[in-house]
């Protein structure tokens, strides 16, 4: 799934509009909507922030596959807390 489907794949999921997402992100309605139709990308500073108010990993949003080792695990479940950690994987299987 590319970025822009993904980012509008988990605003709905939240049930957070364009703009809402707009105000937390310092950015104008206009730049969801673009990040969205994939006219434009976020720079790397707002894919982090997307993470943050997501809770996510970066590599999700940019359809990375995450490989998960025994450390990997640990550092991914401190990252998450149980709520957002189920949300997380249950969100990887739809």
């Amino acid at each position: 799934m590319s970025f822009n489907e993904q980012l509008t794949k988990l605003r709905k999921r939240n049930n957070i509009t364009q703009i809402e997402l707009a105000n937390l992100m310092n950015v104008k309605q206009y730049v969801i909507s673009s990040w969205e139709t994939g006219r434009s990308e976020p720079n790397i500073s707002q894919i982090i922030k997307l993470s943050d108010i997501f809770k996510i990993p970066t590599d999700y949003l940019l359809d990375r596959p995450i490989i998960i080792s025994s450390s990997l695990s640990l550092r991914i479940i401190s990252f998450f807390t149980a709520k957002s950690l189920t949300s997380f994987l249950v969100n990887l299987l739809i």
